[in-house]
């Protein structure tokens, strides 16, 4: 049976003939039966809780600790996938072909993680290895590779050779077979009269040049460890941890050709006092008062170490719910979304990445789920006549860049020709702390804003609409593909991608309100005669509200600088840095207005993107700082590789 087909409203005999029963019993009582209701499979439609307790129950048990953050590739993922098949079937949903909601699996080609076997052991004079723990105490840097490496400490300062400026760290030390401990960022980066460039990084302070360095001079792999200037930036900012380990993702490569590892600096600074030298601090601070090298021998101290990556083997699943089209309209389809993954116990994509910690993302994105699953309700008992085939789909892998609604669109179920529009749920929870629901993609086909306008009106809810249809969530797969998009969202907040996105920070009451408003939506969409009429989309980054840098956390692109649109359209506002010890403190800071780039006026975060990924040039912007405007400059050494430092 194709999908277009109607047969699939019926999904047993036995439910047929209990639904006939039903109806004459209705009409013997004088009764008139309504609409007509498709029959739901098996232990389906029972549910005797209202619409907000059944949005409370379903955000609970997905946000519960028990499912450990709903990490790819974990058992507690699948778990979510068979809750979401179990729930879409007792909402009466089936599949387009079968009477169970459909799974769509896949295999992304990038699916990597360190092997349990990567170690980093060290062993003082004559003492046994002891094993460090690693994403605690060490972390590999994404780029290093799979090898096995040992040899004695040195430690080189800041690993800067930079003749330029009169000073190397490996004038006085041989780093062959030796492994290199080295600091991050550079010397006297807090002092504005630095020889180096004052406060600003310079190309030296980049892990690349540091690396390159130490395997010239003979060294077999190098450990970071943070500097205090940079520790004492973040204690002075309040910014989290106070020794955070860089985040190192396995499947990205920078192909460094000695292995790179992140050790915690309270393992440093041990080492060194073992070792009869000075302390850390004391060696740091000789360094940044005085421009002279402090390197040497960590006497009696020996590492070694392996690095294993290893390919993921499990598959990820999309769960589809349909609901059948009828008469006309029923060979097209309307597709409502929302991602159901999230980042597990942290450690990658998250913004507190020295924790090991169940990341639950009861917002991001429990709340969009729970959504779908609510919608399927009440989608159920809306039928006409005339309506369009509507499908449900939790998407997967959408924390590790969209993969799930990517892999449906390269696989639909309907064709992408008869999609007709999509709407996506993404971070649905916070209702009472924003005031509003934005509302993305209002401009992406002529009907959406006077419509959207007129159904947020009759329900009392407060909307910010945006015409874009891109952005860092499953809508944008879809319009890259010039189907129409809207995408629900109630904005960011300190818990975004934190283990403090938890369920009492949920507003359930507010959820209701937005499956309220996302319904007349859909319904409104799945029964109008005539097609929304798409706008041209533009270039596949034509990104020119905030939602894209509001929560697109790339360290490569964009600076590492998050934008939304300014309120009063001139320009973009700055509302966070991925790496707050290099911006925010002596240049940009939070609530900045960016108004021009290199003399142009900034007007589409395509134009940002695409300005600062020249790397070989200074740049120039225009900021709004309260009642002034600062031109501040960017040197080209802090573009080209700012994420790495």
């Amino acid at each position: 049976m194709g999908p277009a087909g109607t047969a699939a409203k019926h999904a047993m005999k036995s439910q047929r003939y209990l639904l006939t029963i039903i109806l004459f019993l209705l009409v013997i009582a004088g009764c008139s039966p309504g609409k007509h209701t498709p029959s739901a499979p098996e232990n389906a439609r029972v549910s005797p809780l209202p619409s907000k307790d059944r949005l409370a129950s379903f955000v609970k048990w997905l946000a519960d600790d028990d499912r450990r953050g709903r990490g790819p590739y974990t058992d507690e993922l699948g778990q979510a996938a068979n809750y979401l098949v179990q729930e879409f079937q007792r909402a009466g949903l089936s599949g387009v072909n079968q009477p169970s909601p459909d799974l769509q699996s896949f295999r992304p080609k990038l699916n990597w993680s360190f092997d349990p076997t990567t170690n980093l052991k060290i062993r003082v004079a004559d003492s046994d290895f002891s094993s460090l723990q690693i994403y605690e105490q060490f972390v590999p840097v994404l780029g290093s590779p799979q090898i096995h490496f040992s040899g004695a400490l040195a430690f080189v300062g800041f690993g800067i050779h930079a003749p330029e400026h009169g000073y190397s760290d490996f004038e006085e030390i041989d780093l062959q077979g030796k492994v290199a401990v080295i600091l991050r960022h550079e010397p006297q980066l807090n002092d504005a009269a630095s020889r180096f460039s004052g406060t600003r990084l310079t190309r030296h302070g980049l892990i690349r040049e540091k690396i390159q360095a130490a395997q010239q001079r003979g060294a077999v792999a190098v450990l970071l460890c943070n500097d205090s200037g940079y520790l004492d930036r973040k204690l002075n900012k309040g910014d989290g941890q106070t020794d955070p380990l860089i985040r190192s993702n396995p499947s990205e490569n920078r192909n460094y050709t000695i292995p790179v590892l992140h050790v915690q600096r309270s393992i440093v600074e041990r080492w060194m006092v073992q070792g009869g030298g000075p302390t850390l601090r004391d060696a740091e601070a000789e360094l940044n008062a005085q421009l002279k090298p402090a390197s040497h021998d960590i006497n009696g101290h020996h590492i070694q170490g392996e690095i294993h990556i290893r390919q993921n083997k499990s598959f990820l699943k999309n769960v589809i719910g349909y609901l059948p089209g009828t008469g006309n309209l029923a060979n097209e389809v309307i597709i409502v979304g929302s991602h159901y993954d999230h980042l597990g116990m942290g450690q990658f994509g998250s913004l507190a990445p020295w924790t090991v910690e169940i990341h639950n993302g009861a917002d991001d994105n429990a709340s969009g789920t729970a959504g779908i699953l609510e919608l399927g309700w009440r989608l159920f008992d809306r039928q006409s006549e005339n309506h369009r085939a509507i499908l449900l789909i939790a998407f997967s892998g959408e924390e590790m860049g969209l993969l799930g609604s990517e892999y449906y669109c390269k696989n639909p179920l309907f064709p992408l020709e008869s999609t007709v529009a999509m709407v996506n749920l993404d971070m649905v929870g916070r209702l009472s702390t924003n005031g509003r629901v934005e509302v993305y993609g209002v401009d992406t086909a002529q009907e959406f804003r006077p419509s959207l306008s007129n159904i947020a009106r009759s329900l009392s809810i407060e909307t910010e609409f945006h015409p874009e249809g891109y952005g860092p969530s499953d809508h944008a797969t879809f319009y890259q593909r010039n189907i129409p998009v809207l995408h629900f969202f109630t904005g960011l907040h300190n818990d975004y991608h934190r283990p403090s996105d938890d369920f009492d920070k949920v507003d359930t009451d507010g959820l209701s309100k937005i499956c309220d408003l996302v319904e007349l939506v859909v319904w409104q969409l799945a029964t109008d005669p005539d097609r929304p009429k798409p706008t041209s989309p533009g270039t596949s980054l034509s990104l020119e509200g905030s939602l894209l840098s509001d929560i697109d956390l790339s360290r490569d692109r964009g600076l590492g600088i998050r934008l939304k649109r300014a309120k009063s359209g001139e320009g973009f506002q700055i509302v966070g840095f991925e790496n707050a010890s290099l911006l925010g403190a002596d240049q940009l800071q939070s609530g900045d207005i960016i108004l021009s780039i290199n003399g142009r006026p900034l007007e589409t975060l395509t134009q940002w993107l695409d300005s600062t990924e020249d790397r070989n040039r200074d740049h120039t912007i225009l900021v709004q700082r309260g009642g002034i405007r600062l031109r501040i400059r960017m040197p080209a050494s802090m573009a080209s590789d700012l994420n790495q430092p």
